[in-house]
């Protein structure tokens, strides 16, 4: 069972500054996604959600951040104070799988048997069967991670003097500055990067391999961007509104058409992982 359907079943039963080319005016739509089937997860305060789009939230884990989906949308990957914690929806199970001394932030391995985690100035990588980890990473403090859908590298965002994004080539260890700026995350094909400017009023999409221009997707009106992350969607980034009542928005990689996710407020740091998009 995946856990879009384990949160249904539960809740019936329990009641980034960049120049390149620019997209047209945005637009903004009120109501929960439209048109858009699947599941949203995120912090609230101190812990972690989950619910389906237009549902109603369940809390996931106490004294939690930073939700990841999994590949398949049927876990969920998160920090939970010193742990790494795997919460399998099919199972209803929760499963710590690597305890850290400073841990901020995970990312699935495209597999899906495999999660890179921060720690202090360390990424590490650990098997979620056998438990075996290995540092892949070290000398850098991460504030955001994800990895390439090959696996082969990381992206993320590190505090130096300013935000700025980092990349890291997994198999030489080469790191390399691709930007400023922060909500560092790629796209599902890997071949871009997205961007928040420091005035959070604009969205760039990075060419990961610097050879072709830049895409901006610039926020409505006064709306502010936050905390983004491309969705499982190649169409759909996953970000936040930073208003007063700040809530999980759906942006248009092309477009910039903006949709709202949740209605619940206090909502951040999301990932939405999406069944289906009507046409």
């Amino acid at each position: 069972m995946t856990i879009i359907s384990y949160v249904t079943i539960s809740m019936l039963s329990i009641l980034l500054v960049a120049c390149g080319e620019s997209a047209q005016s945005a637009l903004v739509v009120d109501e929960p996604a439209p048109g858009i089937v699947g599941t949203v997860t995120y912090e609230r305060g101190d812990d972690v959600y989950i619910q389906e789009i237009g549902g109603e939230p369940e809390q996931l884990e106490r004294n939690a951040s930073y939700p990841r989906f999994s590949p398949q949308g049927s876990r969920v990957a998160m920090v939970s104070g010193n742990d790494i914690v795997v919460f399998d929806g099919r199972t209803n199970q929760r499963h710590v799988v690597a305890h850290a001394r400073n841990p901020r932030a995970v990312a699935w391995h495209p597999q899906g048997n495999r999660l890179f985690y921060t720690d202090a100035d360390s990424v590490w990588i650990v098997d979620l069967k056998s438990r075996a980890k290995q540092r892949v990473v070290s000398g850098t403090v991460f504030l955001e991670l994800d990895v390439a859908p090959d696996g082969r590298a990381l992206v993320g965002t590190v505090h130096r003097l300013g935000f700025s994004i980092l990349t890291v080539d997994l198999k030489t260890g080469q790191k390399r500055r691709l930007a400023g700026g922060c909500s560092a995350s790629f796209s599902p094909d890997g071949r871009q990067v997205s961007r928040l400017d420091n005035s959070h009023t604009q969205l760039s999409l990075l060419a990961f391999n610097g050879k072709s221009p830049d895409h901006i997707l610039k926020a409505p009106g006064k709306m502010k961007y936050d905390n983004h992350f491309w969705s499982n969607h190649p169409n759909w980034i996953v970000g936040e509104d930073e208003s007063d009542q700040r809530d999980i928005i759906l942006i248009h990689a092309v477009s910039g058409e903006v949709k709202r996710v949740t209605t619940v407020g206090n909502a951040s740091r999301g990932d939405v992982f999406i069944r289906s998009v009507d046409s």
